[in-house]
């Protein structure tokens, strides 16, 4: 029976860990005490044996972290989670859903209709050699809030002032050459270290 996850079941899916994946714990309590994620487990005997989130944006809902433990692979839970979650998004509005997909989950999804779109690229840092930072790189002000919600719609398509607002106390911006608009964002404290920029 699927059911609504709650702060209290962070500390009982260190089972469900991925490996090679990031730590997922503290993306469950964000999404388990964010207003605009709904998380979802799936419990066997006690134990959580599935989980699945999903991050409201607007019009937009973005799938996260669909997890099976792997004694109840196939059997079909990862459907019934995808299945709710693609339910709760229609019912809130969202016209477009998406995901990112692992080699294993790719077949499940394309099952429920979701399409290839693009491919995204991660990256392994490394330190930086020298740099010369741009004199249009300045610290995020507190009036940079509107512009910088402004750009992030027009490069995401997404209402995402939920996600971002919370993080508007560190960062830094970069402007046109006129100092009159914002051309681009980074916000360190927003996932890996978000940056958006006009092109």
């Amino acid at each position: 029976m699927i059911q609504i996850f709650t702060p209290a079941d962070v500390k009982r899916i260190a089972h469900l860990q991925p490996e090679g994946w990031e730590n997922i714990i503290p993306f469950f309590e964000f999404y388990s005490t964010s207003g605009f994620c709904h998380a979802i487990k799936i419990e066997d005997n006690d134990h959580i044996g599935a989980v699945g989130s999903l991050i409201l944006m607007g019009h937009t809902a973005w799938f996260a972290h669909i997890i099976v433990a792997p004694r109840m692979q196939r059997k079909g839970l990862g459907s019934l989670i995808t299945r709710e979650l693609i339910s709760f998004a229609e019912k809130n509005g969202c016209k477009t859903q998406l995901l990112i997909a692992t080699a294993m989950g790719l077949p499940l999804y394309e099952q429920f209709g979701f399409r290839r779109s693009c491919d995204y690229l991660y990256y392994q840092q490394h330190a930086p050699g020298e740099v010369s930072p741009s004199p249009r790189i300045r610290p995020l002000a507190t009036d940079d809030a509107r512009r910088l919600l402004g750009l992030d719609h027009r490069a995401t398509g997404e209402d995402r002032s939920a996600l971002i607002l919370p993080h508007l106390t560190n960062g830094w911006v970069y402007v046109s050459s006129d100092r009159t608009s914002l051309r681009g964002y980074f916000l360190p404290g927003l996932g890996d270290g978000t940056i958006i920029a006009d092109n």
